[in-house]
């Protein structure tokens, strides 16, 4: 092999397209673009993640997506009927005297 002498594959580099540059070019006139629209702006791509043309959102639609606190929420606490066996009938359990090792 000679380091000189390489080059790579047949087929394999490719100019990069040059629009925008005459007729003859065959990428004139809107360059690849189109006609109109917002895609054929300067810089109309430039939409924000989940932009829709105008349409509702699909992440306003669906609000049970986004994320829901429900303030009124009971909060419970895991009690397993095996453990409570180790408490006196008829003694209360709270959460002080609950803390007993595993």
């Amino acid at each position: 092999m000679i380091l000189n002498k390489l080059s790579p594959a047949p087929g394999s580099r490719k100019d990069r397209k040059r629009v925008g540059r005459g007729d003859g070019s065959g990428h004139g006139t809107y360059s690849g673009r189109g006609i109109k629209g917002q895609k054929s702006r300067s810089g109309g791509n430039k939409m924000r993640p989940g932009f829709e043309g105008g349409q509702l959102p699909l992440i306003k639609r669906l609000p049970g997506k986004r994320g829901f606190v429900n303030i009124f929420r009971t909060e419970y606490s895991v009690v397993n009927l095996s453990k409570l066996g180790t408490f006196e009938p008829g003694s209360e359990v709270t959460p002080e005297s609950w803390s007993l090792p595993d």
